[in-house]
This record gives structure tokens, sequence and C-alpha cells, in this order.
């Protein structure tokens, strides 16, 4: 941060641009910039606010996601009113339900939508297999950056930890 408020100024003399991205409510960090832009730099910055989405924009990201326009009558208010409007939300809401076979058919009863962002990451985690979930565990105890031969050792001989490296292209 020290080094951000170091830059910044340098916008008003030079050809710079910087563009900041922001989740609202951490004090310590984007409250932290924001408060200093506007006290130091009250006219030399623009502060835009992302909305969430609205029901028909929701509406418009599952039926591109799920790539159909036959959606389960009700399902796309309902995922519409349970991510409020946040896109990674939805996106994770619409993969869950593909990848329980769900995104179209069976009724509304049997839905099981995650409550929380939290909750489908969480269940993503469960689904993947035993030792790349160690692996993950370990490695999100040790920080988000660590050391190959730090988790290896951790984790235990048994477990391959290269098998972490491949979670993203599982798409967790």
């Amino acid at each position: 941060l020290h080094l951000l408020e170091a830059l910044l100024p340098l916008a008003a003399s030079h050809p710079i641009g910087f563009l900041l991205l922001c989740r609202p409510h951490y004090a310590e960090t984007s409250e932290h910039v924001l408060s200093f832009l506007a006290q130091r730099m009250p006219n030399a910055h623009i502060r835009i606010r992302l909305q969430p989405l609205t029901t028909a924009s929701t509406s418009e990201l599952v039926t591109h996601l799920t790539g159909s326009t036959e959606i389960r009558p009700g399902l796309q208010s309902l995922i519409a009113e349970r991510t409020e409007g946040n896109p990674f939300y939805v996106e994770e809401v619409v993969r869950t339900l593909i990848e329980h076979g769900g995104q179209t058919g069976g009724a509304k009863a049997d839905l099981e939508l995650p409550a929380t962002i939290e909750g489908v990451i969480l269940a993503r985690v469960d689904r993947i297999d035993p030792d790349t979930k160690r692996v993950l565990q370990v490695a999100s105890v040790v920080g988000r950056r660590f050391d190959r031969n730090i988790v290896a050792e951790l984790v235990g001989e048994d477990v391959d930890v290269d098998l972490g490296v491949r979670v993203p292209e599982r798409g967790l």
C-alpha cells in the first residue's frame, strides 16, 4: 500500500494511468486506497461501482453458460434470487448443476442450490479425489504461496504432491 500511495501521485505529472480493482468493505486495503484517493487526489480519479446483475442479465448468463434456452421453469429466477446478481456465484452454481445433470430436467423441489459462495467451493472440493484434496488442504494451511517441497513433506510420501498442480485443469 505504501508503494501504491507513492506511485499514484505520479499520474498528475506523468502520462501514466492506474487501474485499481477493489472489493468493498476491506478497511485495511480497498477502503484505505479509496480514502487516500479521496483525500489526496479528489479530482484525479474516477470511481466506478459495479452493481449486481439484474434478473434478466442473470438469466442471460445462465442461458449462455448452459448453452440452452430451455431451462427448467423457475430455475433462472431461483438462481438469480439465490446468487443476488454475483456473476461468479452464478457461474459456480450453474457449473454445479451441470455436473449433477440438473440444469434442465427434474422438478424444482429436488433442486439443491448451495446457500453461499463458500458452500459452492466447499462442495467442489469435496468432489475431488482424496489425494488431491489432501494436497489442497495442506497447501491452504501453509499459505497462498508455498514451496512444493514443504507441502510434499507435510502430506507424506504416499501422496503425489504434483496432483495438486492439475487441480485447475479439472475445473476447480
